[in-house]
């Protein structure tokens, strides 16, 4: 007992009985996994300790916020945004360089 305080594990960790360091009998309902997560995580059709070393890193939240922005479709709203902006931007050019073309015909024109 000693030496999982000194540690900061449990003693079922120091005795291979669990992989859980801290939290040997954390109950599952606590982690509000869905069933289809559970029999997701329990298939093997996933690389859970990928998962884990995922969850670990200092930066997964900014990847599922990235994530969330992708699924949310905020990017593809902000693209569209840009598009109707570049649109918008292109039609006035375009008037002006028809006025501009058109102005300079009728001058042409009425040199004559």
């Amino acid at each position: 007992m000693t030496l999982a305080k000194f540690y900061g594990v449990s003693t079922d960790y120091l005795l291979g009985l669990t992989e859980n360091k801290k939290h040997p009998n954390a109950d599952l309902a606590d982690l509000h996994l869905s069933d289809a997560m559970i029999d997701l995580l329990k298939s093997g059709k996933i690389n859970i300790r990928l998962l884990y070393e995922m969850a670990a890193h200092k930066d997964f939240v900014k990847l599922l916020a990235d994530i969330k922005i992708y699924v949310d479709g905020i990017t593809s709203m902000q693209v569209q945004n840009l598009n109707a902006y570049v649109n918008l931007a292109r039609d006035t050019i375009e008037k002006k360089e028809k006025e501009s073309t058109n102005n300079a015909l009728s001058h042409s024109t009425l040199g004559r």
